[in-house]
């Protein structure tokens, strides 16, 4: 009996943390503003936080026996746990997938960019230093784009050792007419 009370609390903590947390700012931090502004124009996010934080403090409030005989609460118990097993197997398997593809990305594709030159780094650039390489990988694949009205997008103005890009979306080099 004891232990029913405390999932029932516990259940209805997690409803009310979940209507405290699920603002608008929040959801749009893990899922598209786009979606989110789309269902918030059907059911107000408001909405859904007071029904999470009623229904939580109801399951708090309330006996157990006025809403859970026993057989049905079994059957909750039993859902429950079988949810929650599979939602954590899902996220094992995922967690393990994502760490494999990050190791094969890491380990077989390091030098990817030289597979068709069928060189490494150090051959094409024979009098570079290691940290000089890293230097140069780096300006090279790590600059973003910004936006630009007709064109779309054009590289960011940057100036770095290797790679210097003027504001107007060129790139600086000797000898520029």
């Amino acid at each position: 009996m004891q232990t029913v009370i405390r999932i029932k609390h516990v259940i209805g903590i997690l409803f009310i943390c979940i209507g405290i947390f699920t603002t608008k700012i929040v959801l749009e931090k893990f899922i598209s503003p786009y979606a989110i502004a789309e269902f918030n124009n059907r059911v107000p996010i408001y909405f859904l936080n007071v029904s999470f934080i009623v229904i939580g403090v109801f399951l708090i409030v309330a006996k157990e026996n006025y809403f859970l005989p026993p057989t049905l609460f079994r059957f909750y118990k039993l859902f429950a746990i079988s949810f929650t097993a599979i939602c954590l197997f899902l996220l094992l398997v995922s967690a393990l997938f994502c760490v494999s593809c990050f190791v094969k990305d890491t380990l077989l594709f390091r030098d990817q960019i030289f597979f068709s030159y069928n060189k490494t780094l150090k051959e094409i650039y024979p009098n570079y230093s290691k940290k000089e390489l890293k230097q140069l990988l780096y300006e090279t694949w790590s600059r973003p784009f910004v936006y630009e009205p007709y064109i779309q997008f054009k590289e960011k103005p940057i100036k770095g050792k290797y790679i210097n890009v003027h504001k107007a979306g060129f790139r600086l080099t000797r000898d520029q007419g």
